[in-house]
């Protein structure tokens, strides 16, 4: 009886509907899925008109399934412009990293590379902040760089280290060497962040460097030629 009125059979009629529901389903649900995946500021309003047609127009899956390409297209060159900035801000950093002796410099430096960098970079990927505040703190970052970059003090003389003018006497060389060793003492340090031992040590090296020249007559006498001074 059926078959008068129909060219398929009820049933094959109904699974093929089945079947094209089941496929709309399956698309909403990678929808949702893709949604919950990124970020869609700056979208908002687009995307919602386009959610809003579903209920009249279920082949308007079509469209939202198209901006989630752009959105994610978007994102992806975002992340790739992140990732640019970070790994300039490295290079600078290991451009200049060399010539920075200052102990404060070297520690400032240190903070920017093994904390805040890390830490920008780790919140932007576990998405705590998105794409425009991201790149402001890296800009803040690189600028800080720079700023650090233009300012390097030039290689401390080994009268400098000492902290005595360059006609000191032995005696006043002698008991100004005293002072900065024990300044620098691992026992001053006992607790403190690996860094920060880590740059007591050196300054130490410096220190015990210094006063074997100076403390020398022989050795300062080459030394003041070879930076100049004269006595």
């Amino acid at each position: 009886m059926f078959k008068k009125f129909f060219k398929k059979e009820p049933i094959e009629l109904l699974k093929e509907k089945q079947k094209e529901m089941q496929e709309k389903i399956e698309r909403i649900s990678a929808v949702i899925e893709g949604l919950e995946k990124l970020d869609i500021r700056g979208y908002e309003k687009e995307l919602w008109t386009k959610i809003s047609k579903l209920k009249n127009s279920p082949g308007s899956i079509k469209e939202i399934e198209h901006l989630l390409e752009e959105i994610t297209k978007q994102r992806e060159k975002e992340r790739k412009e992140i990732e640019k900035l970070a790994s300039e801000i490295e290079k600078l950093v290991e451009r200049i990293n060399p010539g920075i002796k200052n102990p404060e410099f070297l520690a400032a430096l240190k903070v920017i590379t093994e904390l805040e960098l890390p830490k920008i970079l780790e919140q932007f990927q576990d998405g705590e902040i998105f794409y425009s505040e991201t790149k402001e703190k890296l800009l803040t970052l690189q600028e800080q760089v720079e700023i650090l970059s233009t300012n390097i003090p030039e290689e401390e003389s080994y009268y400098q280290i000492l902290g005595v003018s360059e006609d000191a006497s032995p005696k006043e060389i002698k008991k100004a060497y005293r002072e900065k060793i024990k300044d620098y003492h691992p026992d001053q340090f006992q607790g403190s962040k690996k860094w920060v031992i880590e740059e007591a040590e050196e300054m130490t090296e410096k220190i015990n460097e210094a006063y074997d020249t100076l403390g020398d007559s022989q050795k300062r006498k080459e030394y003041d030629e070879k930076i100049g001074v004269r006595r």
